[in-house]
């Protein structure tokens, strides 16, 4: 590298402020940060994709949220109307027994009437 360094005239002396040695010792820096650089990126790209996948399943998520209060409000709606028929079911029964009653009162009455 010096050798290069001499021939190409990046310099003319080994020692000193534009020597070899300084130079050496900036290109060796440099590659060291190009270095990190390209681990830097390379996490990066980890970290895109990581955000990427996160965002996913925060959207599958979501569907599913949607999906399942759609579906409560399904049953809401179902449990609203099973109420309704409770009550109706308990006023038809309420009426079958006094009709029934009714109905058992006449049959005594017109059992007493022919006798």
């Amino acid at each position: 590298m010096f050798c290069e360094y001499l021939e190409t005239g990046m310099c003319t002396e080994l020692e000193g402020h534009e020597g070899a040695y300084l130079i050496y010792e900036q290109q060796i820096r440099l590659d060291k940060i190009l270095c990190k650089l390209d681990d830097i990126n390379k996490n990066l790209n980890a970290i895109k994709q990581n955000q990427y996948l996160l965002y996913q399943s925060i959207s599958e998520g979501n569907q599913l949220i949607e999906k399942v209060v759609t579906q409560n409000n399904d049953m809401i709606h179902r449990l609203g109307r099973l109420e309704q028929n409770s009550e109706l079911i308990e006023f038809n029964t309420r009426a079958n027994y006094l009709a029934t009653q009714a109905l058992g009162d006449m049959m005594v009455f017109q059992a007493l009437v022919n006798n």
